[in-house]
């Protein structure tokens, strides 16, 4: 059995020395699954947003879906979430204002393996929100007894909040 990995790993680096695989590829004839590719996150004050680039596809195979782990600065990785194949986004909740926190994501299959890990991605929340500048108009409509003011606010990776104060 030892013949056969070492004779795996050999005939994957010599591929890779010669250029007819990429690493990664080379990786996974070595009887390793390579890590996720766009590991990417950013936090707000309460949660954590996150996006990768899905795996499998021309002919490797399809994980069955994604793990996030996540360890606070001194802390160990405690267990992992799932997310279900196709899905490449997740977001992480309930988490303390002004903390640091470190991620990092797997993809597994239906054989029972895992992908390698990434690199730990390291974000720490807010203790505030930042100061957002408005860009444009701020209507404002004065009512008799009562101000309405309607101003946008990016606080979300790629959404918008729309504050309205009514009586």
């Amino acid at each position: 059995m030892k013949i056969v990995a070492i004779s795996a790993v050999l005939l994957a680096l010599m591929a890779l020395f010669h250029g007819t695989v990429s690493a990664q590829e080379a990786v996974e004839v070595a009887g390793e699954r390579a890590p996720v590719k766009g590991f990417t996150g950013r936090a707000m004050l309460t949660t954590a947003q996150f996006k990768w680039d899905a795996v499998g596809g021309e002919g490797k195979p399809e994980p069955v879906g994604y793990r996030i782990y996540r360890r606070e600065e001194n802390g160990e990785y405690g267990e992992p979430a799932a997310i279900p194949g196709p899905i490449t986004r997740w977001t992480d909740y309930g988490l303390d204002k002004g903390k640091r926190y470190f991620y990092r994501i797997t993809a597994y299959y239906a054989d029972g393996t895992e992908s390698k890990p990434t690199s730990d991605l390291a974000t720490e929340t807010w203790v505030k929100p930042p100061f957002m500048p408005f860009i444009g108009e701020m209507p404002i409509r004065r009512i008799p007894t009562l101000d309405v003011l309607c101003a946008i606010y990016h606080g979300g990776m790629e959404s918008g909040v729309c504050v309205r104060l009514i009586q």
